[in-house]
């Protein structure tokens, strides 16, 4: 499906921040331990510094998102990001790199990371007809793929070769390119038409809508408890593969990597299949298959070449399923909302999403002490699973096709929004 040349720019600038990111990831960190010398406290404070800004800001990122015209956002924050890396390699130059430098970087850039994952997913819409979202969000989908599969093969050659400040300089010129990309935006857009108010009562109108919603509040608690459970299985995979079966570093590459491999199958995939299953059956299944691919971890039993294979198998399907969720949901919920929500529901989301993830990461380091690492992962497993029910016992699995009827967009608090649910029961 051709989609317009300013969306191409937008979807290129995208893919190039997708790739620095992931250059970013490691050379920040790598630069606090092999140039600073850094300990394992002041690694865990550098990194939960990245994290933090989606439980402090999120919200009101998408109050100032949805308050002024997301293109220029979107800018700002991508020569903002380029700025603040590009202080790395000065500092590095000048021998002036201290670790509170470094961890302002982290904490300013991850700043900039959540505010431009909402003024993406606001400004989306505006550039694409509500038909050609499923297809847009594939794309950008597949470039997220792509990023995160080869992108710290990527970003480790770069650190070897030029050493990892100077890597961060190549990170910082990649957000430079992505801003010069959305400069080249032509269509013109819109200031919004919003009355400002405190940030905090906007703030609640967002959280308000979303939970109120019934298409939007099953999506949120799947999403929800999906991350909890699944946020169980991170601090636990990788010592349950090397200490419960041996699995060395070279062969865990191996394995994720079909996880990497999975995704970009998936997201080449989601618009065939969001089209052909309908976005009800497709949520559905989706989230399904991805409980069945966290349950094959757990369950996995054997000589080692067996239990590899369903290694590999979880993998592959977790990374194919995701993909595919998200472009269905995410395209789902930009068609539904008002342009002057955009923001708002994109911040809200990703904060009820995001924001309590930790907590789940905590549970299943403290259960994995405590009953063990494979019924801890069961446990984890059986949450992704169930999850599915969120989605499969409410109006969302009647839904056929993202773009609901031709309505008006009412204010947030009204309860006679049209959903895409009641379109289904029409049809």
């Amino acid at each position: 499906m051709p989609l317009s040349p300013d969306f191409r720019r937008l979807w290129t600038a995208q893919s190039i921040s997708f790739f620095g990111s992931q250059v970013t990831e490691l050379a920040l960190p790598l630069t606090a331990l092999v140039v600073l010398n850094a300990s394992p406290t002041e690694m865990g404070v550098l990194v939960a510094l990245e994290n933090l800004p989606m439980a402090c800001i999120g919200l009101v990122a998408g109050v100032w998102v949805d308050r002024m015209r997301r293109r220029p956002w979107l800018i700002a924050c991508d020569f903002g990001r380029g700025s603040l890396l590009a202080a790395v390699p000065i500092a590095a130059a000048l021998d002036a790199l201290t670790f509170p430098l470094l961890c302002a970087v982290a904490f300013g850039a991850g700043s900039l990371n959540v505010c431009a994952a909402v003024a993406d997913r606001a400004y989306l819409p505006s550039l694409v007809a509500r038909e050609e979202l499923i297809a847009a969000n594939s794309r950008v989908q597949f470039s997220a793929s792509v990023a995160r599969t080869s992108g710290p093969g990527i970003a480790g050659l770069l650190v070897d070769l030029l050493t990892a400040p100077i890597a961060l300089a190549v990170d910082a010129l990649s957000f430079f390119v992505a801003g010069i990309f959305l400069l080249r935006i032509r269509q013109p857009e819109e200031k919004p038409t919003v009355v400002t108010r405190h940030v905090g009562r906007e703030i609640i109108d967002g959280l308000r809508h979303v939970l109120r919603h019934p298409t939007l509040r099953p999506l949120v608690l799947c999403g929800g408890m999906h991350n909890l459970s699944s946020q169980m299985i991170v601090p636990l995979y990788v010592l349950y593969l090397t200490r419960e079966f041996g699995v060395s570093p070279l062969l865990l590459g191996g394995i994720l990597l079909t996880g990497g491999l999975g995704s970009i199958v998936g997201a080449s995939a989601s618009t065939r299949i969001t089209v052909r299953w309908g976005v009800g059956r497709t949520l559905v299944f989706s989230q399904l298959l991805t409980g069945v691919a966290r349950l094959a971890i757990p369950i996995a039993f054997g000589p080692q070449p067996w239990v590899l294979g369903w290694f590999i198998f979880s993998e592959f399907l977790l990374g194919a399923m995701r993909p595919i969720f998200n472009v269905t949901q995410i395209s789902l919920r930009q068609a539904i909302t008002a342009p002057e929500m955009q923001g708002r529901v994109a911040a809200t989301i990703g904060f009820l999403l995001w924001g309590f993830s930790p907590i789940g990461a905590l549970a299943g380091g403290f259960l994995g002490d405590r009953i063990g690492l494979r019924p801890t992962l069961a446990i984890a497993a059986s949450g992704v699973l169930l999850s599915t029910g969120w989605v499969l016992f409410s109006q969302l699995r009647k839904v056929r096709e993202v773009v609901p009827e031709a309505t008006e967009h009412p204010t947030p608090a009204s309860s006679t929004e049209r959903t895409p649910g009641d379109d289904a029961r029409r049809r």
